[in-house]
Formats: C-alpha cells, sequence, structure tokens
C-alpha cells in the first residue's frame, strides 16, 4: 500500500466520535492497519491485523476504547497508543519488528495478553498504566522503560482466584520469559504450589 495508506480509518477532529465497532475482519499490508483518532469507546475485536508497513494499530486521543481478541503480528509497532484510559485485552500480539505495545499515554489496562516474539514487549516513558495477567516472551526487553520507573502497576496487591495467563489458579501479576535460553524469571523461579504465581517476590 502506498505512503500513509490506512486499512481502516475513524476519524473526525470536528465531533469526537463514539461506540464504533471493528469486528471480524483482516486488515493488512497497509501503512497504518486500523487508525483510530478522536474516538472514545470504540472498539476493535476478533480480527487479524498483521504485515503493515508502521502501525497495527494506532491509537490517538479519545478514551474508553477496547482492544480485544485480535490477533497483531508482524508490524513494526502493533498497538501504539496515544489515547489514555483504554482497555487492552486478550490479544495475541506477535512478531512486532520494534514493539508489541508502545505507549506514550495513561491509565490504560492491558491484561490477558500474549506478548511474544516482538523485538520489545511494552515500550513506555512510564506514563502510568496498569499491566497484569499477560505473557512477555520477546526477543531483547519485555519492557522498555524511558525514563524513572515507578509508577506501572504489575501486580495486584492480593492475588485474586481465577485461570490466569499459564492455566494457574490464582491471578497475580503477568509471565516474563525470554526466548533463546529460558532463562525469564517466570521461567526459573520456584512455584512449588503449581498456581502460576512464583513463590518469591
Amino acid at each position: 500500500a502506498g505512503s500513509f495508506s490506512k486499512g481502516i480509518l475513524v476519524n473526525d477532529t470536528k465531533k469526537h466520535l463514539s461506540n464504533v465497532t471493528i469486528s471480524d475482519t483482516v486488515i493488512e499490508s497497509w501503512y497504518y492497519g486500523i487508525d483510530l483518532e478522536y474516538c472514545s469507546g470504540c472498539t476493535v475485536k476478533n480480527s487479524v491485523v498483521k504485515d503493515n508497513s508502521i502501525y497495527g494499530i494506532w491509537l490517538f486521543q479519545g478514551s474508553a476504547n477496547t482492544i480485544k481478541n485480535n490477533i497483531i503480528a508482524r508490524n513494526p509497532h502493533s498497538i501504539f497508543l496515544w489515547s489514555n484510559g483504554n482497555f487492552i485485552r486478550d490479544n495475541g500480539i506477535y512478531d512486532s519488528l520494534f514493539y508489541g505495545i508502545n505507549s506514550l499515554s495513561e491509565h490504560n489496562i492491558i491484561t490477558g495478553n500474549f506478548i511474544i516474539g516482538n523485538g520489545r514487549g511494552v515500550h513506555t516513558n512510564d506514563q502510568p498504566n496498569v499491566y497484569v495477567d499477560n505473557l512477555f516472551i520477546n526477543h531483547n526487553d519485555n519492557f522498555e522503560n524511558w525514563s524513572q520507573p515507578g509508577s506501572n502497576d504489575f501486580n495486584l496487591t492480593i492475588p485474586a482466584a481465577g485461570t490466569n495467563i499459564i492455566e494457574g489458579s490464582r491471578i497475580g501479576g503477568n509471565y516474563w520469559g525470554f526466548p533463546k535460553n529460558n532463562s525469564g524469571y517466570s521461567q526459573t523461579c520456584p512455584d512449588t504450589d503449581n498456581d502460576g504465581i512464583c513463590d518469591t517476590p
């Protein structure tokens, strides 16, 4: 596709759009796969977004959007968040050249995602977001922060009952792995009760 081409564009700078749903579609080989701008309460679900030239899904401005149950693969940046207060859940985010999720925004909830085989799993400048119950297995860094750490949440204060991302019996934090030598924290820590949560912090 040509320069700056967009598979799906949702954008109205004069009147913010809301409650737009993109569902059950395949978006591939564009510059931007899906571009959501000035959209609130919008949803992208049950779709495949792959092999786009720069961005798989780009969120700019707006809030309370939901990206769920998608396969987002082989985009240099699979999800780019420049939009606050969104929900990114239950997606497969694979094989991005640079970042699975690139976040320059805050108060997003990122949960239940398989973030695998990307150059880096998540990049942020330390805007406060919540990352719980995701599986990270990426080539360079699972989480890259270019600012001072401390404002992101990675764990529940008290683990909750429920099936976690690796089929354990409690939901607590994230699974942190590395593909080459299985030396990630979650691949080497003890879990004597087999609940899918490391025994030590």
